[in-house]
């Protein structure tokens, strides 16, 4: 979460239409094969029950958000680059009441990713986490239709940044993390890779899958710049390789972000909002539409606010300074469907 612009012009909001749905008539051409919603098991990596949605937060203090907000959010979203324990982080997070939700940065191109390059950290991550026993999510390169992230193809200007970074590439590297995160023995991984079209692992090393751990597919609901080759559809990896799929919306983001929730919410996976926030004022027609949102869209899992301050300016968006929407708030999380513990 960073550098979002607002969008209010007409015209950009035309574009976006024409955009959206021929984007929607995509997810729908997909879904008419074969494409019933799948949803996974709780049993397997923390899923609730249909119709239920756990709470969540990004920030350095979630015990301090439980208590200004009156209730307990299960799922904490976390930013670092997981190189150090890894396995003692989600022991400690699942002693508090809390599924750990992992966001997963690269520096490196996404075609280096997808050669191999960083295999050794990705197995070594997967080890930790599947050696954990308990539920983990991995947000894989989010946000990668964002150009402040060094994994996203374009630029500021919408220009590519080489065809290392183009969305073909973001693919490979995604079903290349996937695979690894996932487990198995090197020779299992190696013939799920070669059946993906990608080399061999460049790094030794079995990992014993636990069947605790979700990827998150999360890119934004509309692309930044806001452009026809930043739609989310071109960064997709497919099924097989998304547990769960995600968006970010933020109060300046405009309607475009909302119709790309939309699109988003149609693919065939349990849906979560990874992030959420209300950005500098108070503004509580925002957070009483995302909670309405929530309540007609019952494929969603997860509901994660960012109550964190930002680079651009302090306190830009914990909710503690926003009375009106941190009323709403506490009222809304009130409601059954909001689950203040894992399954």
């Amino acid at each position: 979460m960073t550098g979002r612009r607002s969008i209010g012009s007409r015209l950009v909001l035309a574009v976006f239409v024409a955009v959206m749905c021929l984007a929607l008539a995509a997810v729908t051409a997909s879904l008419s094969h074969g494409g019933t919603v799948t949803r996974g098991s709780a049993a397997l990596f923390g899923e609730p029950a249909a119709g239920r949605v756990l709470l969540g937060v990004v920030g350095p203090d979630p015990a301090g958000f439980d208590a200004l907000t009156g209730k307990h959010h299960p799922l904490h979203v976390m930013f670092a680059n997981w190189l150090g324990d890894v396995a003692g982080l989600v022991a400690s997070e699942h002693a508090a009441g809390r599924l750990p939700v992992l966001s997963l940065p690269s520096d490196v191109s996404p075609a280096g990713i997808a050669a191999g390059t960083e295999d050794a950290r990705y197995l070594t991550l997967a080890q930790a986490v599947n050696g954990s026993g308990a539920s983990v999510w991995v947000r894989v390169l989010p946000e990668m239709n964002g150009n402040w992230n060094p994994w996203s193809p374009y630029d500021a200007t919408g220009r590519l940044r080489g065809r290392q970074w183009a969305p073909p590439q973001f693919i490979r590297a995604f079903r290349r993390i996937a695979l690894i995160l996932r487990g198995g023995t090197s020779a299992a991984i190696n013939r799920k890779l070669r059946a993906a079209g990608l080399p061999p692992l460049r790094a030794g090393g079995d990992v014993k899958p636990s069947g605790n751990v979700a990827i998150i597919w999360n890119p934004q609901g509309h692309g930044t710049p806001y452009v026809a080759a930043t739609a989310p559809s071109a960064f997709w990896p497919g099924a097989a390789y998304v547990d769960i799929v995600a968006d970010d919306l933020y109060s300046d983001s405009g309607e475009p972000s909302w119709a790309g929730m939309d699109i988003l919410y149609a693919y065939p996976k349990p849906f979560l909002v990874d992030e959420w926030a209300l950005k500098g004022q108070d503004n509580p027609t925002f957070a009483s539409r995302m909670f309405a949102w929530v309540a007609n869209h019952p494929k969603t899992i997860g509901l994660v606010y960012y109550n964190k301050g930002w680079s651009g300016g302090s306190d830009t968006f914990e909710l503690g300074s926003k009375p009106h929407s941190l009323a709403i708030y506490r009222r809304a999380i009130r409601a059954p469907r909001y689950l203040a513990s894992l399954p």
